[in-house]
Order: C-alpha cells, then structure tokens, then sequence
C-alpha cells in the first residue's frame, strides 16, 4: 500500500481528532484542562497515535460529559484531542505487549477501523478508568455542546506523523551491549548487513575504543534499527556509510518505512536530547511532504563531534522540500531559485540536524542534469553561486579526466546562510578514487575501509564546510569523502 493512500483512508475514519479540519464545522480544540473540573477522572497515561508508525504520547486525560480530552500536560490550554463516548461504545481491558504492559482500549460506536489504545502506569488505573468510562457513557449527558459533525476527510498537512513522548515519559534503556573489553567486535551477528556497519567502526582508529561519548552515540544509533522481522515482506532497511579519506570523520544512514522506523528512531532522537521543537518540525515536514521511507543518522569524528538528525529518502520538490524542512532565509532562497533556473526540479532526500543549539542545519541532495563534463561544470557553478571556494586544481583535473556515472549536490543551508557544498560523483572509477586519495596521502586508510566493505565505494564526494561551522570538532575547508551502500536488508 502507498503510504498516503492507506493512512489518510483509515485515519479519516477516527471518531475525534487533534487537528482541525478542512470543511463542516471543527470540533473546538482551545478547551482549557482546569475548565473541565470537576471531572469524572483525570491523570496520565500514555496513548497509540492513530497513522504514523502506531507511535505513543504521554498525555493528560481528562473524562467529562462523554468525552476523553486529552492534553500535553495537566496545565494544557488547549487539547490536543479527544475520544467521543456515545452509547455503543465499546471499552474493554487491551492484552497489552512487553513495552506497554498495563491497557485499555476504546471503540467508537460504528467505526471499525479505529481503535484507541491507551496505556494507564498502573494496572489499578486500568480498572478505574474502565469503570469511569462506562459510567459516563451509560448516563446522559450534563449538557456540553456538541460540534457539528464535521467532515472527516483530511488533507495531508493534517496526518499525524510521529509520537515522541513514549520515551519523554519512560525512557527506553538500550537492550543490547557490546561485548565486554572488545570494541573492535559487534554485537551484530556476523555475516550480516548490520555487522557491516561495525566492520567500517573499527576501520576508524578513533572508534575502536570502548569507553568515549563517541562510541555511545554510535550504540544508541545501532539499538535503535528495528528488527528485520518488522519490515513488510516486500520492502526493506537501506544503509549508508560515508568516511572522510583520513579516517577522521564518519557518518552512518538508515531508512526504511515509516512505519517501521518511525518508533524507534524517534526514541532514539528524544534519547540524545533532541529539542522538541526539531522533533515537531519533522512531525511538520513529514505532514506536508508525505515520504514513504525516512531515516536517521549520525555524525562523529575525532574531535569529539555527536551529531544527529533525520531525512526523507525519496524524490521529493525542491521548492517543497525546502519550504518545509529548512529555516527560511537567503541560502533557502537562492538554493531554490538555482535549482529553478537551472531546471533542477527534483531532489532525492532532504534531511535535517537535530542539535540543541542553532542554528539548525538542512541538507537537500540532488542530481545535476546533462552528461557528465556538462553537469560537473554545472557544479563548479554552484559553487561560485553559493559563495564557495574553488575547490583544488589538482582534485578538478583529476575528476575532469575521470567520468563518473553521475554529478549532484549535497547541498546544506541554515537561516545564516551555506554551510557546506558536496559535490557528488557517482560511481568513480577506480582511478579518480586512487589518484585523489594518494594526492592527499591516505591510501592507507581508504584500504581499511574498502576491506571493512569489500566493494567499492558508492561515491566520492569533494566537500567544502565554510569556517566557523566546524565547531572545532570538524575539518573547515576542503575535504574529501568516501560513501558506501550496503546491500538492502529484507525480512
């Protein structure tokens, strides 16, 4: 199933929502929590959102007059949805699964596809709050208002994406451990895909000791790909490895479908103290812009540097892309006025930092048309458009001599401005990779890592970061990089 197709159809159907809606009149949503007392029952509990990925939200739940409000927290003024408790109703204790242990659920009268499944702390408070539902459904009601029926059919920007206060409210301790005194092996089972990307860890000196901050971010990121056995049986997890030639930087990449990523890799990103506005803003580009798959990565090096973030692999508009994942400002602006110009249409991911403190950076990637000489021209253009430095004689020479397959851009803007250009060649020929690595003296390191891969690289990618935007934990300046596809994991 299209993603957008199925979940809009079945989403459209819920008896109440958290969203306004596009025609008939909406319920109202600016009810305050403290105006709904005396209630029937209020308290926490944690609930299954409706169409992304079946993810949960710690939220405070108030009963009064047939419905359930429910509110970011107990000081809410305005909710964030509620549950419609018509006669017919039906509410019942839910078996629950090994996360959330204690449950109820409740089915709208007439409607099938919808079935509210909420998680009390206390198997107590399953008891109570069944009791008190029933007993407000089998009485009449004290005379609230009730909304014109509205028209159910939403539009895209009103799908929930994702849930993110499951693990606010109980953060999820990583399962897995790396074998005790011994970095240099993976807890992945070996002969996998997954144990690939340990084999490129350990091709980094810098990664093969056990006990840094570095290495923890990267077992937070490994915990939180989900079992192969999650996947639908025809699609799979896709993975990318990309190194910097001295061995100074790397950077892993998951994606797969939303819906089976979206859980983990949320919890994940709450884990590393995302702010929650960034996990709002993916929550908002994920609404407009409808991916199928996402994904998530991280960034470390040498220096100390623990980055994160997410991105929609896919082909998506520029323009769109850019309006909704990126700050505005004038690199936004000039990105996509570029790309317009030079009828670059269509990106095939767009992606996003995470980070505490701004500003936030976005990524786009995307390919540049015409055959190789012209399009390598083109990116030379950019460059000099977007405010960068011509990148070394001697690394042009030897791309101009060397045809790749193609030529894009890895393109990342913030609301100051460029930070970083990469331009990306597409499966390089043995010797354009040779000749630009042994230019600056790394052949060493490179055969570490085509041994961790045993194929050859992806792309290569010449790569220029403004100054002042390595932080002191990247290299400023002209740099060279390496990425690996790994083979797609299927269930």
């Amino acid at each position: 199933d299209h993603w957008q197709a199925s979940s809009v159809g079945q989403a459209s159907q819920a008896a109440a929502t958290a969203f306004s809606f596009t025609q008939g009149a909406a319920p109202q949503m600016d009810v305050a929590a403290a105006s709904l007392q005396p209630a029937d029952k209020a308290g926490w509990a944690t609930k299954e959102g409706g169409s992304w990925g079946g993810s949960w939200k710690r939220r405070w739940f108030v009963l009064k007059d047939r419905r359930l409000w429910y509110f970011a927290d107990r000081t809410g003024t305005a909710a964030k949805g509620f549950i419609q408790l018509e006669p017919g109703t039906i509410v019942g204790v839910d078996p629950g699964d090994r996360k959330h242990k204690y449950m109820f659920f409740i089915q709208a009268r007439g409607d099938k596809t919808r079935k509210f499944r909420i998680n009390p702390d206390t198997e107590a408070e399953v008891s109570e709050w069944l009791a008190a539902i029933s007993r407000n459904i089998s009485r009449p009601t004290a005379g609230f208002v009730r909304a014109a029926q509205p028209n159910l059919q939403r539009t895209p920007s009103q799908i929930l994406i994702a849930d993110k206060s499951s693990l606010q409210a109980q953060p999820q301790v990583p399962a897995k451990q790396v074998l005790p005194g011994d970095a240099a092996k993976n807890f992945f089972p070996l002969g996998t895909v997954r144990a690939t990307l340990g084999d490129a860890k350990n091709a980094c000196a810098f990664l093969r000791a056990p006990d840094t901050g570095v290495m923890e971010l990267w077992k937070l990121w490994a915990e939180s790909i989900p079992p192969k056995e999650d996947l639908p049986a025809d699609q799979a997890l896709e993975y990318e490895v990309a190194a910097s030639v001295d061995g100074e930087k790397m950077s892993w990449l998951l994606s797969g479908p939303q819906k089976t990523v979206v859980q983990k890799m949320v919890d994940f990103l709450w884990f590393v103290g995302a702010p929650e506005a960034e996990i709002d803003k993916f929550n908002n580009a994920g609404a407009q812009l409808i991916p199928v798959n996402l994904g998530s990565w991280i960034t470390v090096s040498a220096k100390g540097a623990m980055d994160g973030g997410w991105f929609f692999p896919g082909e998506l508009r520029i323009k769109s892309a850019a309006d909704y994942v990126a700050d505005p400002g004038d690199a936004t602006t000039l990105l996509a006025t570029w790309c317009e110009s030079h009828s670059v249409k269509q990106c095939y991911s767009v992606g996003r930092d995470t980070g505490v403190v701004p500003p936030h950076q976005t990524e786009l990637k995307f390919r540049l048309p015409g055959d190789y000489a012209t399009a390598f021209n083109l990116a030379k253009e950019a460059a000099n458009a977007f405010g960068f430095p011509a990148f070394p004689d001697t690394v042009i020479s030897a791309a101009s001599g060397n045809p790749c397959e193609s030529v894009g851009l890895a393109v990342v803007v913030t609301s100051e401005g460029f930070t970083q250009l990469n331009v990306v060649l597409g499966k390089p020929p043995p010797a354009l990779v040779q000749q630009i690595v042994e230019s600056i003296g790394a052949k060493d390191k490179v055969a570490r890592l085509e041994a961790a891969f045993g194929t050859a690289p992806a792309s290569l990618e010449l790569q220029h970061l403004r100054a002042g935007f390595g932080y002191n934990v990247y290299k400023e300046g002209f740099d060279v990089a390496l990425r690996w596809r790994l083979p797609p994991e299927k269930r």
